[in-house]
C-alpha cells in the first residue's frame, strides 16, 4: 500500500478543492487491514442523531430520543424524514451554506442562526449547498461544518444538536472520512446520488438506484 504522493495543494496555482489540504503524505495501516465491510463483527460506522442532554449515567426515555444509523451517510429518503419532522422529539432546521459578497460575514450569520434554533429546541442542524447559483457560492463543506462544530463547543451547545452535510462536493471516501472527523455527524451526497441516477437509468450500473443508495453507505 503505498502513501499519497501527489502534490500539495498548497503549492498548486490552480484552485483547490479544502478537502486537498488535508492528504496524508504517508501510509499508515493496521495489520490486519480493517475492514469495515467484510469484518463486521469488529468494526462499526453506527452513529446517532439528536441532543444527549442531561446526565448521560443516567439516561432516561425523555432524554434518549435518538436516532440510530448504521451508516453516517444518510439516504434521499433518510434526510426528507427527518427535514419533515416526521419523528416524535426530533425537529430540524435546514441553512443554506452558500453566500453572495462575505463568506466570513456569512460563516457568523449561520454560526448564530444555529445557535438560536438550538436554544429554540432544534435538535437537527443540516447545512446545505443546493441553494448554490448563478448568485450564490457554496461555502467549503469541510470549512462551514467544521467551523459550526468548533462554534457550538465554545457556547456549550455542541451535544445538544447534530450537524447534518447535505453537500454535493463530498464525492470521495477522503471527503467523507475529513467531514466526520471535523464534526458532521451525518452525510447526504445529493451530487453523487444523482450521478447514480442517472447511471442506474441510462443502464450503465446493474442495479436499482435503492441498491446504489445501499452500496454508497457502506463505503
Amino acid at each position: 500500500m503505498g502513501g499519497n504522493d501527489t502534490p500539495l495543494a498548497v503549492l498548486s496555482e490552480r484552485p483547490q478543492s479544502l478537502f486537498h489540504y488535508f492528504k496524508q503524505l504517508f501510509a499508515q495501516v493496521t495489520n490486519p487491514p480493517i475492514d469495515a465491510y467484510r469484518e463486521q463483527l469488529v468494526t462499526s460506522t453506527l452513529t446517532w442523531l439528536g441532543g444527549a442532554e442531561g446526565d448521560i449515567l443516567h439516561p432516561s426515555k425523555k432524554k434518549a430520543i435518538r436516532i440510530r444509523l448504521e451508516s453516517p451517510i444518510l439516504s434521499s429518503d433518510q434526510l426528507e424524514k427527518l427535514e419533515g419532522q416526521s419523528i416524535k422529539g426530533l425537529h430540524a432546521k435546514v441553512i443554506d451554506s452558500v453566500y453572495q459578497h462575505n463568506m466570513e460575514d456569512r460563516l457568523q450569520e449561520i454560526f448564530h442562526e444555529a445557535k438560536n434554533a438550538i436554544q429554540s429546541g432544534i435538535n437537527l442542524i443540516v447545512l446545505s449547498d443546493k441553494a448554490t447559483d448563478a448568485n450564490h457560492i457554496a461555502i467549503p463543506t469541510l470549512l462551514v461544518v467544521s467551523g459550526l462544530h468548533q462554534y457550538l463547543i465554545r457556547e456549550g451547545l455542541r451535544t445538544k444538536a447534530s450537524i447534518i452535510a447535505q453537500t454535493g462536493e463530498a464525492r470521495e471516501v477522503h471527503h467523507f472520512a475529513a467531514m466526520l472527523g471535523y464534526g458532521v455527524d451525518a452525510i447526504h451526497p445529493y451530487l453523487v446520488y444523482q450521478t447514480l441516477n442517472v447511471a442506474v437509468q441510462n443502464q450503465d450500473l446493474p442495479m436499482t438506484f435503492a441498491e446504489a443508495q445501499q452500496n454508497l453507505s457502506m463505503l
